[in-house]
């Protein structure tokens, strides 16, 4: 299995808030009350985005990155099966699929993003057509990478494809895809490296968060608490 690990330099949480945040309440304010994530968005739908930017001002900047590790860690679950989700839309059936994504703060500060034991099926991804895919950044990586796989042995194509996904041009193409990628859909971030590497267990150490569910509502409720007043 593969894994991803992307360093983040830099995130405008207002500005992609304020891009992010009249969809968000749009879609689930008539939604089943279910997921931390949906709640919390119901809980707010009375809040404006410039209510959220107002907060965040007041905020040390310091915070932000881990308030956004929390928040990862919280809903890591429900974001793995998003993102597989919307992976299916342009690779239908299991032709990959991540088991974890979250968020770690270096001990720099910085936030690095990992893309945990990415499974995937190389033979039905080498015949798959790329001219299929709607996703540009997807649709790029499979012209690239399946000439290559294709020419490797079955037991040495995780490998190879390692090592060529580790070529700087490589990689400094799949970070400014990315980075336009995001933008596209609102979010706004400088991307400052990629590394590949086949999976090992526990590639992070993990912050343990007892009774997850009871951490999750306090969190939110505090978070709810602090931003209603200000809509």
């Amino acid at each position: 299995m593969l894994n991803i690990k992307i360093n983040i330099i830099s995130v405008n949480y207002e500005a992609s808030l304020s891009n992010l945040l009249p969809a968000a309440f749009e879609r689930y304010k008539n939604m089943p009350k279910g997921s931390g994530a949906v709640r919390f968005i119901q809980e707010l739908n009375d809040v404006s985005a410039d209510s959220l930017s107002r907060i965040l001002k007041c905020l040390p900047k310091e915070l932000y990155n881990r308030l956004l590790c929390i928040i990862s860690r919280l809903f890591s679950n429900e974001i793995t099966i998003n993102l597989n989700a919307a992976l299916q839309k342009q690779l239908p059936g299991s032709i990959i699929k991540i088991n974890e994504i979250l968020l770690n703060q270096e001990a720099s500060g910085e936030l690095s993003l990992y893309i945990n034991n990415i499974e995937t099926d190389y033979n039905s991804l080498i015949n798959f057509s790329s001219q299929k895919i709607n996703d540009s950044i997807i649709s790029w990586i499979l012209k690239t990478i399946v000439p290559v796989l294709s020419k490797i042995p079955p037991d040495k194509q995780e490998s190879g494809l390692v090592s060529f996904l580790q070529n700087g041009f490589i990689k400094r193409k799949i970070e400014s895809m990315a980075e336009k990628s995001l933008l596209n859909n609102g979010i706004i971030l400088k991307i400052g490296g990629i590394t590949f590497s086949q999976a090992q267990d526990n590639i992070i150490d993990y912050i343990e968060l007892e009774k997850l569910d009871k951490v999750e509502e306090d969190f939110l409720n505090i978070i709810v608490s602090l931003l209603k007043p200000l809509g």
